[in-house]
């Protein structure tokens, strides 16, 4: 449907063409959105209340239901592609369709359908069985379906011996471009420096992957690391970062490019608030 990305904020909508595009305004809704689903051929947007509604991911124009079951409820929805959807509703349980709505049909799951997810080539039902143990079922392309001996969203499959721990991976998290969002320093290479348990890292911004570390870049350990501005005329790019130990020390460190290092500035024996004051202190 055109490709790109939509966030939810509050009662709007936005669009990107990518996932760091400038976001513009798509949608407002009377009410907050509760959840944005994909269908068939356009976006349903749900609100906290419930209600359903449905609109062009591209214009913003809203629309009717389109190609829905009937059903009093319409709950959890998810598309492959134009063809195929499974839906999740009211008296009927999951349904699926493989001619882009006109007809659907049940699928006799011994489950109480509550998540309906959309993969790569499948779409994932998940959901609890008599006995109340949660259960997930794969609807295939051609609408066949079979049980997964677990969750797809599992992090590590129990039949194989978990890897050894990155030890990267356990300061940073599986997600490091999460933390460049939360304590790092966009550089104008397109990585952002994020500094934390003693070890420095550069993280892509385009991908998330991690291009450099430094380790034993600073002696706090474990120590969570926030940048700071240090700009001033005679250096407008300047920063550093405050980090401070669980209910410890806090130092405030200065970035140094020419010694690809952190400088210590300053340094407290107990936890401070350190902010910024705009003129380079």
């Amino acid at each position: 449907m055109g490709g790109g990305f939509l966030f939810v904020s509050g009662q709007h909508l936005w669009r990107s063409d990518s996932w760091l595009g400038v976001a513009k305004p798509l949608y407002t809704s009377p009410t907050a959105i509760g959840s944005v689903h994909v269908g068939l051929d356009r976006v349903y947007v749900r609100s906290q209340t419930g209600a359903l509604g449905a609109l062009n991911p591209r214009t913003g124009v809203p629309a009717d239901l389109g190609p829905l079951p009937a059903s009093p409820n319409v709950g959890r929805l998810a598309a492959l592609d134009a063809w195929r959807a499974v839906v999740e509703a009211d008296l009927r349980g999951p349904l699926v369709t493989l001619d882009a709505g006109s007809t659907w049909r049940r699928l006799a799951l011994p489950i109480e359908a509550t998540e309906v997810v959309a993969l790569q080539d499948s779409i994932v039902i998940g959901g609890a069985d008599e006995a109340r143990q949660v259960e997930w079922w794969e609807v295939r392309a051609d609408g066949q379906t079979g049980r997964l001996g677990a969750s797809p969203f599992a992090a590590t499959d129990a039949t194989h011996a978990p890897p050894a721990p990155d030890p990267v991976a356990r300061v940073f998290g599986a997600r490091p471009l999460a933390s460049a969002i939360e304590d790092g320093w966009p550089l104008t290479d397109g990585t952002a420096m994020v500094a934390r348990d003693g070890t420095i890292a550069r993280v892509r911004l385009s991908d998330g992957g991690i291009v450099a570390t430094t380790p034993d870049a600073f002696p706090l350990r474990p120590a969570r690391c926030h940048p700071v501005t240090l700009a001033r005329p005679a250096d407008p790019g300047a920063f550093g970062f405050v980090c401070g130990e669980p209910r410890g020390r806090t130092v405030v460190y200065r970035w140094s490019a020419a010694e690809e290092r952190l400088v210590e500035l300053r340094r407290f024996d107990q936890p401070r608030e350190v902010i910024a004051s705009g003129n380079g202190a």
